[in-house]
């Protein structure tokens, strides 16, 4: 005579819920155990699409200064910062800090052309799965006064 096996199926359900930040963005993986053992599943990853969180400010300054922007984003996997300046071309960011799944970039912009020396600086967040929506801030830039 064989013996028959039996099989139990249990399913459960996570729910995630994502938070401003990005927060519960990861790697997950399921435990199941019983009398005959403990098996782990391969990681399933919960990708967050980059997005602003803190979008930079327009700022106004004297000629001949230098002027900062600052750009929060998160996302997950890892969320990097790019930023264009009026020409399009890249900024290089003077620096940045990352927490969990957001980084903070801040771009420096001296100007040394006098009035003419302003435009509009875009922060564009992404990672290795998608670029979220832009933010646009403006250095203004006041002239020289001559008395």
């Amino acid at each position: 005579a064989s013996q028959g096996t039996s099989t139990n199926t249990v399913t459960s359900t996570l729910s995630v819920t994502i938070g401003e930040a990005a927060q519960g963005g990861g790697q997950y993986m399921c435990t199941a155990t019983n009398e005959e053992g403990t098996d782990v599943s391969g990681p399933a990853v919960l990708s967050v699409l980059p997005k602003i969180i803190s979008p930079p400010m327009s700022v106004a300054i004297a000629a001949r200064t230098t002027a900062a922007l600052e750009c929060t984003a998160a996302g997950y996997p890892t969320v990097d910062v790019v930023w264009t300046d009026p020409q399009g071309s890249v900024a290089a960011a003077k620096s940045t800090s990352r927490v969990d799944n957001q980084v903070t970039s801040i771009v420096s912009i001296a100007n040394n052309e006098g009035a003419d020396g302003g435009g509009n600086y875009t922060c564009t967040p992404r990672n290795s799965e998608s670029t979220g929506a832009s933010s646009h801030a403006a250095i203004n830039v006041y002239p020289d006064i001559v008395i």
